[in-house]
């Protein structure tokens, strides 16, 4: 039953986040409806993680995750926001009080990131 609301939940994340496109590191990024419906996950033992961005920062600032997990990000601060990857792997649009921006991370690495109009907000997710 857990499983059944999770994988409820998940598809609900993926619904607002918009659709999927793979970047060079292997991650889907989602940004439409139009691609998002057609991804479909195999796995039962799907992962999330999130980062919600709040008073000008990330919550949490860093992440350690597994290959396979999938990130959403949460603007809960009055102003716009962007996340932009420092080498070019994670770039979000902006996103309004109450947006999403979701990515699966497929592929080992350390990712930095940034918010676009406020250079002082840091973020790293660590996927292992």
């Amino acid at each position: 039953m857990k499983q059944i609301v999770f994988i409820g939940l998940l598809i609900i994340v993926i619904m607002i986040s918009g659709c999927a496109e793979r970047n060079s590191t292997g991650a889907i990024i989602y940004s439409s409806p139009s691609e998002r419906d057609s991804v479909t996950h195999q796995s039962e033992d799907i992962q999330m993680a999130n980062v919600v961005i709040s008073n000008d920062a990330f919550y949490p600032s860093s992440l350690i995750i597994s290959k396979g997990t999938t990130v959403v990000w949460t603007n809960e601060d009055s102003t716009e926001h962007t996340i932009d990857s420092d080498v070019g792997h994670v770039d979000s649009d902006e996103m309004p009080k109450g947006g999403t921006y979701s990515v699966i991370f497929n592929r080992s690495g350390t990712y930095t990131y940034h918010s676009g109009a406020h250079l002082s907000m840091k973020g790293k997710i660590i996927v292992q």
